[in-house]
């Protein structure tokens, strides 16, 4: 049976390491083993090379663009004129990867206590799935 890999992709300053690493904290999971924060070009590339003993699931995080905007520059403090670039290439990856539903599951991440409690429940249910 192959094991489950969750692949967590998303703009700059959309969550995904501090949610996975809230997942790992409260559930045992181990990050760079069972989940996989990237880009999509990472998705993209992990997806096309299936290994016969891996299943990827493709978690994208979702966040306005204010709200990503805000994390990244005041509360991580990333440069502005970084973030605006790293936002402006991003962006036409991540549409083209909306446009074409290239991921499994979108989990909105305004409220992360409430996106956490979303993402358990993905995992838990494809991990049941693979039973």
């Amino acid at each position: 049976m192959a094991r489950i890999v969750f692949l967590v992709c998303g703009e700059t300053g959309a969550g995904k390491n501090f949610l996975v690493d809230m997942l790992c904290e409260q559930h045992g999971f181990i990050k760079g083993e069972d989940f996989i924060v990237t880009d999509y070009d990472g998705v993209s590339q992990k997806l096309e090379s299936q290994e016969d003993d891996v299943r990827y699931v493709s978690i994208y995080i979702n966040v306005p663009r204010q709200d990503r905007q805000y994390r990244a520059v005041l509360l991580r403090g990333d440069d502005v004129a970084a973030y605006h670039d790293k936002s402006i290439e991003e962006h036409a990856q991540y549409m083209v990867m909306k446009r074409n539903v290239d991921f499994d599951y979108s989990v909105r991440n305004d409220d992360w206590r409430k996106a956490l409690k979303v993402l358990s429940a993905i995992i838990y249910t494809e991990l049941k799935l693979d039973e």
